[in-house]
């Protein structure tokens, strides 16, 4: 694919309604807004393409990114230090993805306990 090419597609893909699009501040305000339609189809997808084991495990995942997002979280004890929280849900067994939530930070100023 040529780099033109990619940059007009680019240009031009969106997977959600711009004029829809709750303000900040406002009730229903969502910040993976823009990406929650694809994130949600995926999910579905992960989820219905494999049946766990009885072994499951929960854990947490960084995806590296050092640009200006609100959500970005900042370890310092971790090897990769900056970028954006992922809950998964994983099969023991084969290491398999089926569910996950990206973390968006604390809601309301709460302390939040328990989360791993």
């Amino acid at each position: 694919m040529t780099c033109n090419r990619f940059q007009k597609i680019t240009q031009y893909f969106h997977a959600s309604d711009r004029a829809a699009e709750p303000r900040r501040g406002h009730q229903g305000y969502d910040k993976l807004y823009k990406v929650r339609e694809v994130i949600t189809a995926v999910s579905e997808a992960f989820r219905r393409g494999y049946t766990l084991s009885r072994e499951v495990a929960v854990d947490e995942a960084i995806i590296k990114f050092t640009g200006r997002l609100a959500f970005r979280q900042y370890m310092p004890a971790k090897p990769i230090k900056r970028g954006m929280k992922i809950w998964m849900l994983c099969d023991s067994n084969s290491g398999f993805l089926s569910r996950f939530e990206v973390y968006l930070g604390r809601q309301d100023n709460r302390t939040e306990h328990g989360l791993g």
